[in-house]
């Protein structure tokens, strides 16, 4: 029974209307999702390979067995389009559109103006970054100001009272109206001197194989 097991909630909404459908198992739950790409075959961008994909990219459903291959935190579900169309404006801007993707705290030489946050654009659309900012743990902020295009990366220099901390922080980015689009935490075991092409400081993430649900 379903109600017996630990499912991811997307998942467990995508099996209930495939299984009402009158299939009596999970060979075909691959092309059931891939017939429909708005409403079942959810768009999404897998962080850990920074590339976009589809839910039938990270569920595996063999007979009666059915199993996500990748953890539901290493992956961000793309926001459904606003109504009506239109592009991504001030406000409208879900958390995860936007990943902190890398920093370097401690680069070769001076760390002052060469401290770097790489940002990610995980939409197809591009995001004026205008009236947005990056908050370190001490509350230093930096503006940011201009578009990033759609997949597009943008390096931000550490200026002004943003300084990431070579002994650990946290990076917050932030959107016009100060809500936390996405956050990074980082210590000082993952802090290595390098230069700016090396990516300095990363999180740390589970190495292990999702579990069957």
């Amino acid at each position: 029974m379903l109600e017996g097991l630990v499912i991811w909630p997307k998942l467990f909404r995508r099996i209930v209307p495939y299984l009402a459908s009158g299939f009596p198992d999970f060979d075909s739950f691959d092309s059931w999702l891939r017939a429909d790409p708005v409403h079942r075959d959810d768009e999404l961008f897998l962080s850990e390979r920074l590339e976009r994909g589809n839910m039938h990219d990270v569920v595996r459903g063999v007979g009666h067995q059915i199993q996500l291959t990748v953890w539901p935190e290493d992956f961000i579900i793309s926001p459904d389009p606003p109504a009506g169309g239109g592009g991504t404006g001030p406000g409208q801007v879900a958390v995860g559109v936007v990943l902190i993707v890398a920093a370097l705290p401690d680069p070769a030489g001076v760390d002052r103006g060469h401290e770097l946050v790489t940002l990610l654009n995980t939409t197809a659309a591009s995001i004026d970054l205008t009236g947005w900012g990056l908050v370190d743990a001490a509350g230093g902020r930096q503006e940011l100001s201009g578009p990033i295009t759609g997949g597009g990366v943008v390096q931000v220099t550490a200026s002004g009272a943003l300084q990431l901390g070579n002994q650990g922080d946290t990076v917050v980015l932030v959107d016009p109206s100060g809500a936390s689009i996405d956050q990074v935490t980082y210590k000082a075991d993952r802090v290595v001197r390098a230069v700016p092409s090396v990516l300095a400081a990363e999180a740390t993430v589970g190495d292990s194989a999702p579990p069957p649900v």
